[in-house]
């Protein structure tokens, strides 16, 4: 039981406080810096946009940069901070945790 709790609790404390939200694929309107979630040829890349030529973005993976043509991306979505998961996911954390381990003695 207290190794249940114990993945719980490491579950909960991995959450993230950012999530994505869907953009246009246009590199006029994306942040030079931002992360992006890409997805092509239904293959999914995390990577941070660095710049854009005419049919091809610029993004760094890993260390690496890679090209992107544009008529190749099929969706593209920018990591945004979430004040709602913050404010709500730490309280609901610690709440859960105590709970567990009240449960587990």
């Amino acid at each position: 039981m207290k190794k249940i709790s114990l993945l719980l609790a490491i579950t909960f404390l991995l959450q993230s406080c950012y999530s994505y939200k869907k953009v246009n694929i246009n590199p006029k309107t994306m942040v030079i810096g931002q992360t992006y979630k890409i997805v092509r040829n239904n293959k999914t890349t995390k990577a941070v946009y660095t710049q854009n030529a005419d049919s091809v973005i610029f993004v760094l993976k890993n260390g690496y940069e890679e090209r992107i043509p544009i008529k190749n991306i099929t969706s593209a979505k920018e990591k945004k901070f979430s004040l709602v998961k913050t404010v709500l996911l730490v309280p609901v954390t610690l709440i859960a945790i105590s709970g567990l381990f009240i449960l587990t003695y």
